[in-house]
Parts: structure tokens; sequence; C-alpha cells
């Protein structure tokens, strides 16, 4: 399950940003029902791969942030599914703020976590961001 859960948050985050480009009234990149539609996609993906995948074990976190132009305020859109503690390991804000000039363009991130029987968390997560500053971000 672990190779899945690593490539699922990048292909979360393309559909995340395709959305976005096809939404023409800016406001809010995904609707509720996209989300849940993109939570039982990757559910039965896992389900379909592994038998023992049980749905309320997975928790996603997509955030979606922009910038002003003006200054450095987000806005910021925010969806979970399951468990609230499912956090990246470095947040979305921290690696806007890291890059120099401040990007005005829409940042993504997704989060992928699940619970293992064993009470062990697998946790993956893609980032607009990873692929063009991936050095400069590292801890």
């Amino acid at each position: 399950m672990t190779k899945y859960l690593e490539a699922l948050p990048s292909v979360s985050l393309e559909m995340v940003k395709a959305q976005n480009a096809l939404e023409a009234s800016g406001e809010t990149v995904l609707a509720p029902q996209q989300v849940d539609m993109l939570e039982e996609t990757l559910a039965k993906l896992l389900s379909s791969q592994y038998s023992s995948f049980e749905k309320r074990r997975l928790a996603m976190k997509i955030e979606i942030l922009r910038t002003h132009v003006v200054d450095t305020d987000f806005d910021r859109e925010l969806h979970r599914i399951g468990d609230t503690s499912c956090e990246p390991n470095v947040q979305l804000a921290n690696q806007i703020e890291q890059l120099q000039p401040l990007s005005v363009r829409p940042q993504y991130q997704v989060t992928l976590c699940y619970l293992n029987q064993d009470g062990t968390t697998m946790m993956s997560s893609a980032s607009s961001l990873d692929f063009t500053h991936n050095q400069a971000l590292e801890p």
C-alpha cells in the first residue's frame, strides 16, 4: 500500500489543479461533492488493490492558498476527509514563505494518511511547489 500512498497525492494534486483551471468563479476550487468524489475514487482504487483496506482509516487534507498581489495575505481553502491529525511534514504556507519572490499563483498541497491496524500511520504528501523548488525547501 505504501507505493500507492506515495503516488496518490500527486495524482490528486493534478486533479485539484485541473479543477482550478476549469473553475470560472475563482472563489472556491472544490465543491464538497468534488471532495467526496475524490475520496470515493481513492478508496475504490485502494480497496481494489488491497483486500485489507478500510476506508475509515484513510484521511486526506487538501489545501489551496492564493496570495494577493498587493500584500502577503492568503486566501485559504481547506478540505479534510477522515482524521483531522493528517498533516504534511512541511505546511504549504511555510513552503510559500521560503519563495523569493512570492508567487501570486494558487498553490496546492494534498496529504494522504492511512492508519495501520498496528497504530502506525503512513503519510504521503505532494505540493505544487515540490516540483520547482524541492532543493530549497528541504529542512
